[in-house]
């Protein structure tokens, strides 16, 4: 067999294709899996509330996949970011805050000083600090 000849001769880029198809193969049924459970889950749900609260007829499996696709369409974003979004904004928050682009050695001269004397505290007397916390929790 070729699969077999192909590993033998230890052609580990052709291992690797193997290994990303099969992964991918194995995501695409997980997804399928997924999607005709949740179908089913929304089926349930919509048929047990829906026609008592408010006099809807029930639905099939295939009505509760088609809403959950249509609600995707109304209500995601299929992967595009939006800057409001609550994860976007703590993206931004840490970029700003810890990116090279605003490090405090690119920053003013004043900055540079603060940012020197809290190195130096660390370097001097945070060790030590640390050393003693340390000690003081291992009793």
């Amino acid at each position: 067999m070729f699969c077999r000849d192909h590993f033998k001769s230890g052609n580990k880029k052709g291992a690797f294709v193997f290994k990303i198809i099969g992964y991918s193969f194995l995501g695409i049924i997980f997804a399928v899996i997924f999607a005709f459970v949740f179908s089913i889950l929304v089926m349930h749900i919509w048929n047990h509330l829906m026609p008592d609260i408010f006099g809807l007829k029930a639905i099939t499996f295939w009505q509760a996949f088609l809403m959950i696709i249509l609600a995707k369409l109304f209500f995601g974003h299929f992967g595009h970011s939006h800057p409001k979004h609550p994860h976007e904004q703590m993206k931004r928050k840490f970029k700003n805050k810890f990116c090279d682009d605003n490090h405090p050695d690119n920053d003013d001269e004043e900055n540079k000083k603060y940012y020197e004397h809290y190195r130096n505290f660390w370097e001097e007397e945070g060790k030590k600090a640390f050393d003693d916390y340390v000690k003081k929790h291992e009793k």
